[in-house]
């Protein structure tokens, strides 16, 4: 899920506070128990929020040491790397694969 946040947040801890209150609104509108969210700041600060629980029973915080999976984030993680490549220009977006793939061959 992306999450869009202000940042014109002036401090980190002004960030965190953002954050927080963007993954509480997405916790109760999409029903999560809880959630982790890490943002990497162009200062290659980070900022990290733990909102919510681990279990629907409310006992258990989540924490850095929450494992969640991964399974339904992998098409998102993977169209932010294949963005990232043809920003960096070492992908172009506009090739047919199948072409690419066949005029690489000898």
């Amino acid at each position: 899920m992306l999450l869009s946040v202000n940042s014109s947040a002036k401090t980190i801890d002004n960030m965190n506070d953002q954050l927080s209150k963007v993954a509480n609104k997405a916790r109760e509108k999409y029903k999560f128990s809880g959630l982790a969210i890490s943002v990497y700041l162009p200062s290659r600060q980070r900022v990290d929020v733990y909102e919510g629980y681990v279990n629907n029973n409310f006992t258990k915080s989540v924490d850095q040491n929450t494992l969640f999976q991964v399974g339904s984030t992998t098409k998102t993680f993977t169209t932010v790397l294949i963005l990232k490549l043809a920003a960096m220009n070492k992908l172009n977006l506009t090739v047919n694969g199948y072409q690419s793939i066949l005029s690489g061959r000898k």
